[in-house]
């Protein structure tokens, strides 16, 4: 389940992110500098996601990863609508950026979790999947823009994204149970 929840979030992610320096030039109407610092800073804010998982993983495995699944196409979503506001758009930048790399971690902590005794040929195909998912990802969002607009990219790759919420909500239950 793992492995397809990863194509499903990394090609979520890659169908907005995958464009990101168009969008930000094209819709939002920013510079080339502004989008190079943009960039800069989505970066920069995985090592704070780094922070918040080493901190708080442990003590919510299960909720940790439902919260950083269910954020992820909330800051899709926003890009559009924030689109006009510079700051804003910096703003949701920098908690996908957080949400991203969080999430990014804790897939790949199941995964070697799951397979505890194989992590080498576990990690093997996380890392082929993933790779999976970016290409999906850059595919999907250059067919949106081509057929549907530049401006709907953050809202596809957040449907997307939302798709994910209920499958890893739902393995997070039976955790429980």
């Amino acid at each position: 389940m793992y492995y397809a929840l990863t194509v499903l979030v990394v090609t979520a992610h890659f169908t907005a992110y995958s464009y990101i320096e168009p969008f930000v030039q094209r819709v939002a109407g920013l510079s080339e500098n502004f989008t190079t610092v943009l960039l800069l800073i989505f970066g920069g804010a995985g090592i704070i996601g780094s922070m918040l998982f080493s901190r708080y993983s442990n003590r919510y495995p299960a909720g940790f990863l439902v919260a950083s699944i269910a954020a992820l196409p909330l800051y899709m979503a926003l890009l559009l609508p924030m689109a006009n506001n510079p700051l804003g758009l910096s703003i949701v930048c920098v908690l996908w950026g957080i949400v991203i790399m969080a999430l990014g971690l804790g897939m790949q902590v199941k995964v070697l979790t799951l397979a505890s005794d194989a992590t080498d040929v576990a990690m093997a195909l996380f890392s082929g999947i993933y790779n999976v998912g970016i290409g999906g990802g850059a595919l999907l969002g250059n067919q949106i823009i081509t057929h549907v607009g530049m401006n709907e990219i953050g809202f596809v790759g957040a449907s997307l994204g939302g798709v994910a919420v209920v499958p890893v909500h739902f393995s997070a239950l039976c955790a429980r149970v």
